[in-house]
């Protein structure tokens, strides 16, 4: 879709006033200048009804899902939030349920009069709101991710490690809970302080952005509406931080799968040598049976991850700016808030599945109403 130019926007005075609101040491002659280029007013599918009805529904269905996950656990679970595993996953619901309503409400709280009027969905909100929108979308997909990584540790420390949930409980899990929401703080706050949650065409809701989109900021930073110069600094942090989640990943994922591929080892050993009790075989048997568990667990989570976050990367590498229309967008929508949604389907599968190991008549139905 080509870039369309309003010049009657540009030319109208008071609307250019009225977006103003909110915004701070401006330059009247380059925010002139920004309504004047035609970059300001490119339509991709995210300024669609479309892109802004699809966040919309895909919000709404993560969240639903999120919040599934803490009722499913608070009250249909024997355990409750007894175990290690359950209380990650509470950190990691609630705030996949920040992010996903921050998605679900599209383009609502964005300014009325932001520079921007080529969006079609509904617009009701002033900087403040988007702002706000912003904040919370930061800091619930960075704790999830932060909660991610907790996750993929857990794993790492039941199997390769052999660490109990009593000793993961005291001694690790309050400096995964602490790590993660002081982290999703720091970096939230920061990028509110330098004004950096604005609208984007790139975007169906407020995010991290500067104020044009195009504006290269650090380089330029004349063209600056809004957005402060340090905010670089906490997006490089950020992006840093995204690495970090990859490697710990990738890395967990590798050593609980060496950890099950030796426990197989051990367990053919123990079956073939006629020394040891059928007792031992057992609960060897049984150990085995849990670690390739916690594999399949640590393996959906970790790929409903990668998938969400394929598109920040594809962004990364091609530029997002070329990326507004066609497949990549529509993908993006779909996929990128449904976090909760494979949260959930992990989480009831393998609830079936250990329901089902515990009674073997059970049928799937009847797993999942338990």
């Amino acid at each position: 879709m080509d870039a369309v130019v309003d010049f009657n926007a540009c030319s109208n005075t008071n609307a250019n006033t009225r977006a103003l609101e909110g915004i701070e040491d401006y330059d009247p002659e380059m925010y002139n200048i920004t309504l004047a280029d035609e970059r300001t007013y490119i339509e991709t599918f995210y300024t669609s009804q479309a892109g802004a009805a699809i966040a919309a529904t895909t919000g709404t269905i993560s969240t639903i899902s999120s919040l599934l996950i803490i009722y499913l656990i608070y009250k249909k679970s024997k355990m409750g939030f007894k175990t290690v595993y359950h209380r990650i996953m509470l950190g990691m619901s609630c705030s996949d349920v920040l992010a996903s309503v921050a998605i679900a409400l599209a383009t609502l709280p964005m300014p009325k009069d932001m520079i921007y009027p080529q969006f079609e969905g509904l617009v009701l909100g002033n900087t403040n709101t988007c702002s706000a929108q912003g904040f919370f979308f930061i800091f619930g997909a960075l704790c999830t991710t932060g909660y991610l990584m907790s996750l993929m540790l857990y794993y790492l420390l039941s199997i390769h490690y052999k660490k109990t949930d009593k000793e993961i409980a005291t001694k690790i899990e309050p400096l995964l809970h602490a790590s993660t929401i002081i982290y999703g703080s720091a970096v939230s706050f920061s990028l509110l302080a330098f004004e950096a949650f604005n609208p984007s065409p790139l975007e169906s809701w407020c995010t991290a952005i500067t104020l044009p989109f195009w504006c290269p900021g650090q380089l330029d930073e004349a063209c600056l509406i809004r957005t402060k110069r340090e905010a670089y600094t906490v997006r490089h942090i950020m992006g840093i931080h995204s690495i970090l989640v990859l490697l710990v990943t990738v890395g967990s994922l590798m050593l609980i799968v060496w950890g099950v591929y030796s426990q197989e080892r051990l367990f053919k050993v123990y079956t073939k040598n006629t020394r040891h009790s059928a007792q031992s075989a057992t609960t060897l048997n049984r150990d085995f049976q849990y670690t390739r568990k916690i594999l399949k667990q640590a393996s959906g989570y970790a790929l409903a991850y990668l998938t969400m976050n394929t598109f920040p990367v594809i962004s990364l590498v091609m530029g997002k700016d070329n990326l507004g229309n066609g497949a990549y967008p529509i993908c993006h929508l779909i996929l990128r808030p449904l976090q909760g949604f494979l949260n959930l389907i992990i989480f009831i599968y393998h609830k079936v599945d250990s329901i089902q190991r515990a009674a073997p008549g059970t049928t799937r139905w009847e797993a999942t109403r338990q």
